[in-house]
């Protein structure tokens, strides 16, 4: 990463300097916007760069304080569910599908995962209708949309109607093949920001298959058309 030179005023495009802290912080152009909604609330501003556009520092997200329940076994996730219709509406249009055909939904929005989504090494909550539980993601496939977990021991889990042990746990994963789709990932939070990215793109992929995608969609025989503009942009509109 490149910094302002002192002595002679040049810096980098793609990085932004705070004049009050003199912090030099990279922003990629990818990642930066998905966090963009209201520009006063939000973001800071922080000055035009040489191409004459703004540098903004994204408003890093809060934590869930509670998973489920008070009583909950669970670490604290990223509090990403109450979006604004800017935010879910940018992602979708600029980012992750584009103009991209019904039956290119699912390679553009791998493509958008891979620009933003940490590949491993990352805490998450699994959730399904039945229990939560503490994983480690060690690896994604993208083009399944899933990623590779393993099981955090001692075993943190909060089960709905039912009891479930340790060894549950393992045989369950392993029928699995340890892999979970991504959408069911929730990210445990960092203060740090590292993680911040992947918990809004997971934010943005379980929104959109758990209310915007329908499995008809690419089964339509009129497939040459923009997706987003047919589909998404009016079931958006009424969801939000």
């Amino acid at each position: 990463m490149e910094q302002e030179d002192d002595e002679t005023g040049t810096k980098n495009s793609n990085v932004a300097v705070d004049s009050e802290s003199c912090v030099t912080v990279a922003l990629p152009e990818v990642r930066l916007a998905l966090f963009q909604n209201d520009e006063e609330e939000s973001v800071r501003v922080l000055g035009d760069n040489d191409n004459g556009e703004l540098n903004i520092l994204p408003k890093a997200l809060q934590r869930c304080e509670h998973h489920g329940s008070v009583n909950s076994k669970l670490p604290e996730t990223f509090q990403t569910n109450h979006l604004l219709f800017y935010e879910r509406f940018k992602a979708y249009q600029d980012y992750m599908l584009g103009d991209c055909k019904p039956s290119e939904v699912k390679a553009f929005t791998a493509d958008y995962l891979e620009k933003v989504l940490e590949p491993c090494d990352w805490l998450a909550v699994w959730s399904t209708d039945v229990f939560s539980v503490l994983v480690e993601v060690c690896n994604v496939e993208l083009k399944d949309l899933k990623a590779c977990v393993e099981l955090v021991l001692p075993m943190q889990c909060d089960t709905r109607g039912c009891e479930m042990t340790e060894e549950d746990m393992k045989s369950l994963l392993e029928v699995t093949q340890c892999k979970v789709p991504l959408q069911e990932l929730q990210v445990v939070y960092n203060e740090s920001g590292d993680f911040d990215q992947t918990a809004l793109a997971l934010e943005h992929l379980r929104f959109f298959y758990k209310h915007i995608w329908r499995e008809w969609d690419e089964e339509d025989e009129d497939d040459d058309f923009d997706y987003f503009v047919r589909c998404v942009e009016p079931t958006s509109q009424t969801l939000l």
